[in-house]
């Protein structure tokens, strides 16, 4: 009998309580890992931002951001403060944070990811969908005559299947389009939200495909090397974290509230940290440069690269 359940489930037929009790405790874990990764990604995406948006506004459904595009506006060659004071909500704030990037999430955190899921005995899947009913995000480029639309892209989440055959949905980068909780009971996250099943993908795909194109030349390879440098000073962190605090991510997200929320604040202002004391000592400006004039004399080749990597890393 396991100590961690209800007294109701303690009862004389515990054999039929026993799988509905072992998925409740699962469903605990499994939304502490949802919550906490999409806290991280939030969190370094913010401190590494690197899309100059000057206004923000909200048209009915439609969120429309303005960006000035002018590359010297930017820090070391690359980043940018992220616009705190334009968003109005903390759901505004999430949904200019992760827009067009949907990927970013399952690919940076896979490691982390997988490391809290070690040893739940779960069916680990990432699923290419169309989204239901988004939210749109107009960006509108002061460099380009026509804007750009975060509904035009795939969106990318991980399915959870339990022994049992329960299922659930973790999607850390869905305030682009609405959708503002992380964890999902499948049925529900389906219904509501999902126009159209693309693909389903073996979970850590989206990790190689990425890695696979940091390591292009041009300005493509480089938004994701970027990427993959923040990581460094942030998973460093977490073991700090560790280290400090006695926790690991494993006892982190089996403890309840309010532990894992405390823990949980100061895991992620640690990250944060590490990402901007990264940001502010990085210089990115001549390798920006470098990439430009690749690009300049490889014409196409960015795009050529990409539609092969996802041919072999993004198709089941």
């Amino acid at each position: 009998m396991d100590a961690d359940c209800v007294k109701e489930c303690q009862a004389p037929n515990w054999p039929e309580h026993k799988p509905v009790c072992k998925d409740t405790q699962l469903e605990m874990r499994l939304e502490h890992i949802a919550t906490l990764v999409k806290s991280l990604y939030l969190a370094s995406r913010q401190e590494t931002y690197d899309a100059h948006t000057t206004k923000i506004l909200e048209n009915d459904r439609e969120l429309v951001l303005y960006d000035n595009d002018n590359p010297i506006s930017k820090k070391a060659g690359w980043f940018v403060d992220f616009p705190h004071h334009l968003a109005k909500t903390a759901e505004i704030r999430d949904a200019a944070t992760c827009y067009l990037v949907c990927q970013d999430a399952l690919a940076l955190f896979h490691d982390i990811i997988a490391q809290m899921l070690t040893g739940l005995n779960l069916k680990i899947e990432e699923v290419e969908l169309q989204v239901k009913n988004p939210r749109p995000i107009k960006i509108i480029f002061s460099g380009r005559a026509v804007p750009q639309y975060n509904t035009s892209y795939s969106h990318y989440i991980l399915r959870l299947t339990s022994p049992t055959g329960k299922m659930w949905a973790i999607d850390s980068t869905g305030a682009q389009y609405g959708i503002h909780k992380a964890f999902w009971n499948w049925l529900e996250y389906s219904q509501k939200n999902i126009q159209t099943m693309k693909d389903i993908l073996p979970f850590g795909r989206n990790r190689l495909f990425q890695k696979a194109i940091s390591k292009f030349n041009g300005v493509g390879g480089l938004v994701y090397a970027i990427s993959w440098d923040a990581m460094i000073p942030a998973e460093a962190a977490i073991k700090s974290w560790e280290k400090e605090s006695g926790h690991t991510l494993s006892k982190l997200i089996a403890s309840s509230d309010p532990e894992f929320t405390t823990q949980k604040e100061i895991l992620v202002d640690a990250v944060r940290q590490a990402v901007k004391n990264f940001v502010d000592t990085a210089d990115y400006t001549k390798r920006v440069q470098k990439a430009h004039r690749y690009d300049m004399l490889n014409p196409g080749e960015n795009a050529r690269k990409t539609a092969e990597a996802k041919r072999l890393y993004l198709t089941p």
